[in-house]
């Protein structure tokens, strides 16, 4: 999808308060806003390697054009939103260890999202991640709840999940193909659940991903 198309479908959300959140802090990590200038090489090998995909490794990167167009795909939301995917590093020596954040997704909710490099997995590294972008979430625009849309084997994320509070809720089977349990930061309707599980803005995305990451995780 071009800039321009991704600029039209997003001009029909609500419009949220801009907040200057391109750059924070945890303890151990960075999160600034992602680049597609200078986050390319690193993001590449992380989205490229099947560690970092072992449960969804149809969605691994294949080449470096894949990542180069999901990061321009993200970008926008910033551009749009005020919010958007991080790129995660460490503040003591600056290496990329990953990145995630939350997302308005085109269904009515942010989409949480962590995925970290698998040498630095086992760390909490995606525990912070999460932590700042529920965070963000809120601040932004609390009126959305925000989800992460995680398949029943991922018990790491599941984990991630625990820890941050959020509320796991029935399994769905999703526009992908694939079951998936959303943990969300509040009680959620099952109605509500369904809608977005299922939501022809889901399956757009799905379709004109080109290998992007799941649309929903």
């Amino acid at each position: 999808m071009t800039r321009s198309g991704v600029t039209a479908l997003v001009a029909s959300y609500p419009r949220a308060p801009v907040t200057e959140l391109r750059l924070t802090h945890t303890d151990r990590l960075e999160l600034r806003a992602v680049d597609p200038g200078s986050d390319l090489e690193a993001l590449f090998a992380i989205w490229s390697d099947p560690a970092s995909w072992r449960h969804a490794p149809e969605y691994r990167h294949p080449e470096p054009r894949t990542t180069r167009e999901w990061l321009e795909l993200e970008a926008t939301h910033w551009d749009e939103e005020g919010l958007g995917y991080w790129t995660a590093r460490l503040r003591e020596s600056g290496e990329v260890v990953g990145a995630g954040g939350a997302r308005r997704h085109r269904a009515g909710f942010w989409n949480l999202l962590w995925r970290i490099d698998g040498a630095r997995q086992g760390h909490g590294y995606a525990t912070e991640l999460g932590r700042a972008a529920v965070k963000a979430a809120r601040t932004v625009d609390d009126s959305l709840a925000a989800i992460a849309w995680i398949v029943p084997v991922n018990v790491a994320s599941r984990r991630v999940a625990d820890r941050l509070g959020l509320i796991e809720h029935e399994q769905r089977l999703n526009v992908d193909g694939r079951h998936r349990i959303p943990y969300a930061d509040r009680p959620l309707r099952a109605s509500e659940l369904a809608r977005w599980s299922q939501s022809p803005a889901a399956t757009r995305q799905k379709t004109e991903r080109g290998g992007f990451e799941p649309p929903m995780d």
